[in-house]
């Protein structure tokens, strides 16, 4: 069973694009029910929130960040110089991983992106799969081993933080140990005396009931 807390998912995609969005989110139905992710898009804004802070909100605390790479996509500055720009810094530093996903055919040799691996296999754009449940299929497979990979890296990250606590429970535990056991050695010699003026005493009270009798 899965217990870690799963990943945030955020997708950067262009309006135009909308009802791939809706699909992939479908596919990923799967991993939401295992615990594995958690997703969101800007579709969800509640009324009179901020939309440009809602969003830069989550693409600043999402762990998997998808690209819907389409004409529309590359065509807005949005997309492309501020939510993607942002996208790939987070991933050079190690935040959160980025994944490409071709949705529609475009040229995307020289992008920013291009360095990354994509999606779906031998980077063939969803539009041009006979089958597009089979494409979107071959991007969760994908998403998925990304989500693995990611957790694992996570647990390392958190291990040392981990380590330190548990050191922190055990120097603890051991301070309170030690001041909880009394001085054993010493304890014991003073058992020893006290039994030793008691055993004096009752020789005393020997002697003199002795000396009463003998008269």
């Amino acid at each position: 069973q899965h217990s870690a807390s799963p990943l945030r998912l955020f997708y950067c995609y262009a309006r135009k694009d909308q009802n791939f969005r809706d699909e992939l989110d479908k596919h990923l139905a799967s991993l939401r029910r295992r615990g594995l992710i958690t997703s969101w898009y800007d579709g969800i804004i509640t009324p009179g929130a901020s939309w440009e802070k809602e969003i830069s909100i989550h693409l600043d605390t999402a762990d998997i960040i998808l690209l819907l790479i389409s004409p529309d996509f590359m065509d807005s500055d949005y997309c492309y110089s501020r939510e993607m720009l942002r996208a790939i810094e987070r991933h050079e530093n190690q935040e959160a991983r980025v994944i490409p996903i071709l949705v529609r055919s475009v040229y995307w040799s020289d992008a920013p992106f291009s360095h990354l691996q994509v999606l779906p296999t031998d980077a063939k754009p969803v539009t041009r799969w006979d089958d597009p449940d089979a494409a979107f299929e071959d991007i969760t497979r994908g998403i998925l081993r990304a989500v693995q990979e990611f957790t694992r890296y996570r647990h390392l990250q958190e291990q040392p933080v981990r380590g330190n606590a548990l050191q922190s429970q055990h120097n603890a535990s051991d301070s309170f140990t030690t001041a909880s056991v009394p001085d054993v050695p010493n304890h014991i010699q003073e058992m020893k005396e006290e039994m030793r003026d008691d055993s004096g005493k009752q020789r005393m009270r020997t002697s003199i009931v002795k000396s009463f009798e003998d008269r």
